[in-house]
């Protein structure tokens, strides 16, 4: 995830002389993994606008084409499997030296010149992904289209996507647990807490009219989306975004659609909180939000007709579903250059269901990305209040058609926790003050009580500080791990006492496998019923299974003689001598009380064609036992 420094400044009072990758560092220590700092435009280094004027089939790969690109005064061969190249098309080139990552997965890797089966390649033409950009109309096997901007080949990624920034790219993956970071609001509060700066709280200039027309909102499962907000906003014109919106979602990889799209998609990167905006004139009769029916289809924002099923939650109209729950808007409610009444949505959608759809269906999106991790329901009010302020100032003329519609039900009754301050400062290990753990703690929005009961924000609540041992968590980590001293437990020293058991095993095992030849054997601990009547054992004693796995596991052994006889019977097929021996434990019912636990060790000898050599040895063997243990 890309975070913009100039982003960020907007809910945090930072320092023009602090250093990027001090902050970068610190952040690592207290809080996630950074992956680099860089001035937004360096990670566009040595890429350039190309245009594809000639285009033909790789004669050693059905899957592949080979495009003649040109990049301005040099044209280049470059292998592509991209599904949607064409010729004439105006892409994105990597050439040689640049850094991507394959699939936008993975590292950064250096771009090289390079042989793809047989056929030169100079350079590599590239997808959204694979070089930090965000575009959901691209399918997995497309690459960028730059044809609509029409831009002069040759000219670097930078000057088209770039800009003066500085850009902080934390690691998604250490970022799961925290839902409340997967935006710049967040981070912000992170940076004012580690450092000690002022955090200005987000409190958007809108006001819906008292009365109006609203969103009919119905919600069939509460369990699946808790909470459901909407607004009509008419009078819209969509057009090209301000500059100021496209440099911010260019500098944190998005790419940019319309003003409407686009400020849903500044919300959602700048709160955390994924929304959606319907073209009003396609809904018919409000919002139901509600389980797919069977066979039920629809055609989504990336133009591929999807099969749903009744475990996947759709929002749609009375007719028809309108978009994939959580996942991605469809087709038939998208906004046009003809939309002049939209539907913002800002809802919250269970995390797991989330999860599952996005995985039956092979879509991945930022919305599920962030929906996945278990968001406030808090914040859908605060991110539609945004996104319609921002709406209101950059379409002039627009205005909220009535108040905004808020269907909810969810646990709004805060987590208390209560801390013991000893416990924290034994913990840590460090003499830290009441005082101290008092300001850190506030300084993370949680309250604190003159008693230490301390009641965790809503952004936190929904699954990461949950018990007594996360509030100590977060103390520790903003005091600073690398500031807790050094030192050797303190405890006592002394030899463990002797493990006699562990010492007979060992024993046992050396006589056997080293003195005498025989293999070890690991059996499992049960048996079935014609092994307890085939080696003369009484049923009596035994503990059957409730919920045994087959019909030859149903009762715990009272003896290692069946399962050893077992093991002679498969491996006389393959050997004339088979020498087996087992260490383990048997089992015997004693009533009403726990079984009765013993520990055996057991042998068992068997030999192709001779009779009484086999027991001459297993009486040798058992002499030999009885010498080692002096019994």
């Amino acid at each position: 995830m890309y975070v913009s420094l100039d982003w960020l400044k907007d809910f945090v009072e930072i320092p023009g002389n602090l250093d990027p990758k001090d902050l970068a560092d610190e952040l690592t220590l207290k809080t996630a993994e950074t992956e680099g700092v860089m001035n937004d435009a360096e990670k566009f280094e040595n890429m350039v606008v190309g245009h594809v004027t000639e285009l033909h089939p790789h004669p050693n790969a059905d899957k592949l084409k080979l495009a003649k690109v040109s990049i301005g005064k040099d044209s280049h061969q470059i292998v592509c499997g991209g599904k949607n190249l064409k010729e004439g098309m105006y892409v994105a080139v990597a050439l040689p030296k640049s850094k991507v990552r394959w699939h936008g997965e993975g590292d950064l890797v250096t771009l090289e010149k390079a042989k793809i089966r047989g056929e030169e390649s100079y350079g590599m033409i590239c997808q959204s992904a694979e070089i930090g950009l965000d575009n959901p109309d691209e399918g997995p096997e497309d690459i960028l289209d730059l044809s609509s901007q029409k831009p002069t080949p040759g000219t670097p990624l930078a000057e088209l996507f770039g800009g003066d920034d500085t850009v902080i790219e934390f690691d998604n993956k250490s970022l799961t647990h925290r839902p409340d970071l997967w935006g710049h609001y967040g981070i912000a509060r992170e940076i004012a807490a580690i450092k000690g700066f002022k955090f200005k709280e987000l409190k958007p200039k809108f006001k819906a009219p008292a009365k109006g027309e609203t969103v009919d909102v119905k919600i069939e499962d509460y369990d699946l989306c808790p909470r459901y907000c909407g607004l009509i906003i008419n009078n819209i014109k969509v057009e090209d975004s301000p500059n100021w919106l496209k440099k911010r979602l260019k500098a944190t990889g998005h790419g940019n659609h319309n003003n409407i799209v686009d400020v849903t998609n500044y919300v959602m990167t700048e709160l955390g909180q994924p929304m959606h905006a319907f073209d009003k004139n396609y809904i018919k009769k409000g919002i139901v939000v509600r389980h797919a029916k069977k066979g039920e289809k629809i055609t989504s924002l990336d133009g591929k007709k999807r099969e749903l099923t009744q475990n996947m939650l759709v929002i749609a109209d009375h007719e028809k579903p309108i978009a994939i729950a959580g996942i991605m808007g469809g087709e038939n409610s998208e906004i046009n250059s003809g939309t002049t009444s939209i539907i913002l949505e800002s809802a919250n959608f269970n995390a797991a269901s989330i999860r599952k759809t996005s995985t039956k269906l092979g879509v991945r999106t930022d919305a599920v990305q962030r929906f996945e991790k278990s968001l406030d329901p808090h914040m859908a009010q605060l991110a539609i209040e945004r996104a319609a302020e921002i709406i209101l100032d950059i379409c002039p003329g627009s205005e909220i058609a009535g108040p905004m519609t808020d269907n909810e039900k969810f646990n709004k009754k805060p987590i208390k926790i209560k801390l013991d301050t000893d416990k924290t400062r034994s913990k840590i290990g460090v003499d830290i003050s009441d005082k101290d753990i008092k300001k850190i703690l506030e300084s993370l929005e949680f309250e604190v009580s003159n008693g230490f009961e301390v009641t965790v924000p809503s952004f936190r609540s929904t699954k990461d500080v949950l018990i007594e041992d996360d509030l100590i968590e977060e103390v520790a980590r903003i005091y600073g791990y690398e500031n807790i001293p050094a030192s050797l437990p303190m405890l006592p020293t002394k030899l463990p006492e002797e493990n006699t058991e562990r010492f007979k095993k060992h024993r046992a095992r050396d006589l056997f496998s080293h003195s005498l030849g025989f293999d070890e054997v690991y059996n499992y601990s049960f048996y079935g019923i014609n092994e307890i009547k085939n080696t003369l054992l009484s049923e009596e004693g035994h503990i059957k299974l409730l919920n045994y796995l087959s019909e030859d596991q149903t009762h715990m052994r009272t003896s290692l003689t069946p399962n050893l006889l077992k093991n002679l019977q498969l491996n006389i097929k393959y050997f004339d001598n088979v020498k087996l021996y087992e260490i383990g434990r048997t089992y015997k019912e004693i009533g009403e009380y726990f079984p009765l636990e013993e520990k055996f060790v057991g042998g068992a000898i068997l030999q192709k064609g001779k009779t009484d050599e086999p027991f001459y040895e297993a009486k040798g063997a058992v002499e030999a036992f009885f010498e080692k243990f002096n019994i």
